[in-house]
């Protein structure tokens, strides 16, 4: 038997040496795949504004949510306009006791959750003095930024951590009115038609989402229960209630 054995030992050394394998049970499974990245992508999808046309066979103003082509004539306007990742609210030859609403909705397309990263607004007024803060404290001008799932249904406000999924959209709404009856911060001795006749205000804002992870809650904290809201917990970071308005 060793004699055998050291014949079939020196056998195998002799083929390996001359380059022939023992034949051996295998398998094999190949590995391939794909990576993609994914995209952050906010889109424009809506305008709206409001228009004061008179009739002249009326003889009377009438207030009109669309824009008109049919030749009556336009004397005041609050409308958006959309061009190249940038709305513009124009707001022009606005007059007093008109609810003037002009408004611009933002969907996600993104294809990754997100948060709001950054949300501000601020409205200035002309040389002349300040004429936006006392609106704005009498609330006759204010915006609001209010959250809607992809049904269209309202959430909420809209603030610094707030989540948005694909599909959700935002509104983003200014409201002016120009009082009849306002008191001028110079006192009553100043006319009203003084003050806040031929005003100039401008208006910048901006509203930026990023991905989910890189953005916390507005104080840091998810609260618990996941949907990404302050829950007005008070901390005086500003984002509790409505988004607030900076004036310069």
């Amino acid at each position: 038997m060793r004699k055998i054995a050291f014949l079939c030992l020196t056998l195998v050394l002799l083929l390996g040496a001359m380059g022939v394998s023992i034949a051996k049970w295998y398998d094999t499974i190949s590995i391939d795949g794909k990576i993609n990245t994914g995209i952050v992508n906010l889109k424009v999808t809506d305008l709206c504004g409001t228009w004061i046309y008179y009739d002249q066979n009326l003889e009377k103003e009438f207030r009109s949510d669309v824009e008109l082509y049919d030749g009556k004539k336009l004397v005041s306007y609050a409308k958006a306009e959309f061009i190249e990742d940038a709305v513009t609210f124009k707001l022009h030859n606005l007059f007093p006791c008109i609810d003037y609403v002009t408004c611009a909705i933002i969907v996600s397309k993104s294809t990754i959750p997100l948060r709001i990263s950054k949300l501000n607004f601020s409205i200035t007024g002309d040389a002349r003095g300040d004429w936006v803060t006392p609106l704005m404290n009498s609330g006759d001008i204010y915006i609001t930024v209010k959250k809607y799932d992809a049904g269209g249904n309202e959430i909420g406000d809209v603030r610094y951590g707030t989540p948005l999924f694909s599909d959700e959209s935002i509104k983003i709404d200014l409201h002016v009115h120009i009082p009849q009856d306002a008191i001028p911060p110079g006192g009553e001795e100043m006319l009203m038609t003084e003050w806040l006749m031929d005003r100039f205000a401008s208006i910048k804002g901006t509203i930026e989402a990023a991905q989910w992870n890189e953005v916390l809650s507005s104080d840091g904290y998810d609260d618990g229960n996941s949907d990404g809201y302050d829950d007005g917990n008070g901390n005086g970071d500003g984002y509790d209630g409505a988004i607030p308005i900076i004036n310069n």
